[in-house]
C-alpha cells in the first residue's frame, strides 16, 4: 500500500497495538502528516470504530502546542485512518534510552508535558496510557503528547479481562487501574508521570519486570525500585520529594492533577536554578582568586600583552574591510577555522512581498525601498565546526554534543542568544566587527535589487536548488547548492536551517528608509530562510519568522555579517 485517498505513505515510522503510523504526505495540501492506519483484524469490531471515531472528534477539539493536533479522521476502503500532526524530533523514549538526563532538562520537558496535560484534565479526559514512547518532540523541540483516548476506548470496547486488553502500559499503569478501583481521575495520570519522571532521572523504569505479574506485584505491593544510586547526584531534595508523592499508591496522596504536579515541578526548578546559580557564583569566585593571583605573578607580562591587544585593536578599526578580487573576505577565528564574508555593495534595493505576490503574508508588506551602506554577510551558515572552535576557545555551554562526521554541515539548536555570543567572540579574535546580520541585511544579500522572489530568481524550489521539504530528512552541508546562490554568491539563504537576524519582530510600516536597526524592544526575534523540514513557500526572500529569542530548534541557525564602522 503507497496511498490511502488522498495520502501518499512515504515510510513507516511506527507500528503497535492498534495500527501503523506513516510518515504521508497529504497531496491535497501538500503537508506531511503522521498518519495512523488501524490494523484491518480491527474493523471488524463496531462498537470499537464507533468509539475511535468518536475519540478522534474529541482529541480534534483542543488546539494546545502540547497535544498532538489532529488533521482528519476517515475511512477509505474499509481502512480507518487518523492524519495528525507530523513530529519530526523523535520520541522521549529513544531520549532516555541514551542514558539519565541532567534534572533540568528533565524538569523542562514534564513542565511541557504537563502543560498538555492539564488541558485534557480540563476537558474531563483522561489519558491512561502515557510513557516515554507516547511524548514526541516537535521541530522546535517541544514535548507534544500523543495517542490520547485510543488506549481507553479499546479497553471500554474490549471484552477481554486480559492485560492486554486494559488501559495503559504495565511499567507505568497506576495501582487502580490494575485492581479496577477506584475510578481512573487525572491523578492516575500524575503516577504514570511519575513513572516516567523516575525514569528521566535514572534511566530506567521504577517498575520493572520480566512479565506483567511481577510488575503488578511492584506496583501494589513492593512499590518502586529506583535502583543503587537514589537520588542520583545532582538531583535536588525537591525533586527526589516530587517524584515519591507523584508514585504514592493512594491516589489521594499523590498531586490531584497535572496541572498541581507542573507547580511542584516549578518549584523544584526555583530550587535547582538556585543551586546553579550559587555552583556558578562560587566558580567564578575560585576563577577570580585564581586570575588574580596570576596577575599578582606576572603583572609585567600582562600589562604587554594588554597594550599588544589594545594596539592590535585600534588597528583594526582603522583599517576598512578590503574586497578581494573574488569579492570575498575571510576571517581567521582560530587555527584552521574562518569565515568567509561576501561584499554586498552600497544602495537601494527592494524589501517586502509586492500586493500581488503569491502566498505573501500581511507582515511582509508594504513593499518598500531601502538604503543599505555596503556590509559583508556570510557566504554559508555557520557551521559544526566553527562553532566547535567557539565552544572550546569560549567554554561557552551548550547542552547537545555535535554530531560527528557533520563539520561541514550548519550547526542547529542554537538560540538567538547563541548566535551573539558566537558573533561576540568572533569579532574578539579576529578584530573585524562582526555581528548578526540586521533584517534588512538578510533580505538584500538573499534576493540583490531586482525584487525577485527566490535568491536564484522566480524559479518554484526544487532539489536542485535548495534542502527543504524534508527532502534530505536533515541539514546537508553548506553551499551543495551551487545553483541556489544569491545575487553575491551567498548560498543556502534558502532552505537547510532558519536563520536567526539582530532584528526584534516588529512592523515594517515604520521601518525607517536607511539602514533600518529594526524594533528597540520586542518579546520574539526574527528568523528567515526556511528549512530543511519547510515548504516551498516558506524559501521565499521575503517571508518572515520568528521566535522567541531562547529557543532552540532542529532546524535553526544563523549566520554573520561585517558592516564597516559598526
Amino acid at each position: 500500500m503507497t496511498t490511502l485517498g488522498n495520502f501518499e505513505l512515504l515510510e513507516e515510522i511506527g507500528r503497535g497495538g492498534f495500527g501503523t503510523v506513516y510518515r504521508a504526505t497529504d497531496r491535497a495540501l501538500g503537508r506531511t502528516v503522521a498518519l495512523k492506519v488501524l490494523h484491518p483484524q480491527l474493523a471488524a469490531d463496531h462498537e470499537f470504530i464507533e468509539r475511535f471515531r468518536r475519540e478522534a472528534r474529541t482529541a480534534a477539539e483542543f488546539d494546545h502546542p502540547n497535544l498532538v493536533m489532529i488533521h482528519q479522521a476517515g475511512e477509505v476502503d474499509g481502512r480507518f485512518f487518523i492524519a495528525m500532526q507530523f513530529l519530526p524530533g523523535g520520541s522521549l523514549a529513544a531520549r532516555v534510552k541514551q542514558g539519565p538526563l541532567p534534572a533540568e532538562q528533565t524538569l523542562h520537558i514534564l513542565t511541557q508535558v504537563c502543560a498538555g496535560l492539564a488541558a485534557l484534565h480540563e476537558h474531563g479526559t483522561i489519558h491512561r496510557d502515557l510513557k516515554p514512547a507516547n511524548i514526541l518532540f516537535n521541530a522546535r523541540g517541544e514535548a507534544v503528547i500523543t495517542d490520547f483516548g485510543l488506549a481507553r476506548a479499546h479497553s471500554v470496547s474490549s471484552s477481554s479481562s486480559t492485560t492486554a486488553g486494559m488501559a495503559g502500559t504495565p511499567c507505568y499503569r497506576a495501582p487502580e487501574l490494575w485492581r479496577g478501583k477506584p475510578p481512573a481521575t487525572p491523578a492516575t495520570d500524575v503516577y504514570s508521570l511519575g513513572c516516567i519522571l523516575a525514569e528521566l532521572l535514572t534511566g530506567c523504569s521504577p517498575f520493572r519486570g520480566d512479565t506483567p505479574d511481577e510488575v503488578l506485584t511492584r506496583h501494589l505491593i513492593d512499590g518502586p525500585d529506583f535502583g543503587p544510586a537514589w537520588p542520583p547526584p545532582g538531583v535536588p531534595a525537591a525533586l527526589v520529594g516530587v517524584v515519591e508523592r507523584a508514585l504514592a499508591r493512594d491516589p489521594a496522596g499523590r498531586y490531584a492533577d497535572a496541572a498541581a504536579l507542573a507547580r511542584a515541578l516549578e518549584g523544584a526548578l526555583r530550587v535547582e536554578q538556585a543551586a546553579a546559580r550559587a555552583a556558578e557564583q562560587a566558580h567564578l569566585a575560585a576563577e577570580e582568586h585564581a586570575r588574580r593571583a596570576a596577575e599578582e605573578k606576572s603583572q609585567r607580562e600582562t600589562a604587554e600583552r594588554a597594550a599588544q591587544e589594545k594596539a592590535r585593536a585600534e588597528a583594526a578599526k582603522r583599517t576598512p574591510l578590503k574586497k578581494t578580487p573574488a569579492n570575498e573576505m575571510r576571517v581567521a577565528l582560530a587555527d584552521g577555522v574562518e569565515l568567509i564574508l561576501v561584499c554586498v555593495p552600497a544602495g537601494e534595493f527592494l524589501m517586502g512581498a509586492a500586493d500581488a505576490a503569491k502566498n505573501a503574508d500581511s507582515d511582509e508588506k508594504p513593499q518598500h525601498k531601502v538604503h543599505l551602506d555596503e556590509f559583508w554577510m556570510g557566504k554559508y551558515p555557520v557551521t559544526n565546526a566553527q562553532y566547535r572552535a567557539f565552544l572550546q576557545a569560549a567554554q561557552y555551554p551548550y547542552e547537545k554534543k555535535l554530531p560527528k562526521g557533520k563539520d561541514d554541515h550548519p550547526v542547529v539548536y542554537v538560540s538567538w542568544q547563541d548566535a551573539t555570543a558566537f558573533c561576540t567572540w568572533a569579532a574578539q579574535v579576529s578584530g573585524v566587527p562582526v555581528r548578526l546580520p540586521s533584517e534588512a541585511q538578510w533580505e538584500k544579500a538573499a534576493r540583490g535589487t531586482d525584487g525577485r522572489t527566490y535568491p536564484w530568481g522566480e524559479q518554484e524550489p526544487d532539489a536542485n536548488l535548495a534542502n527543504f521539504n524534508s527532502n534530505d530528512r536533515d541539514t546537508t552541508e553548506v553551499g551543495r547548492y551551487p545553483k541556489g546562490a544569491s545575487p553575491y554568491g551567498a548560498l543556502d539563504m534558502a532552505g537547510n536551517v532558519w536563520e536567526w537576524v539582530n532584528d526584534w519582530y516588529g512592523d515594517y510600516s515604520v521601518s525607517p528608509a536607511s539602514n533600518p536597526p529594526g524594533p528597540t524592544s520586542g518579546n520574539t526575534k526574527v528568523l528567515r530562510g526556511g528549512s530543511w523540514y519547510d515548504s516551498g513557500s516558506y524559501l521565499r526572500v521575503a517571508y518572515r519568522n520568528y521566535d522567541s529569542p531562547t529557543t532552540r530548534g532542529i532546524d535553526i541557525g544563523f549566520r554573520c555579517a561585517a558592516s564597516p564602522g559598526r
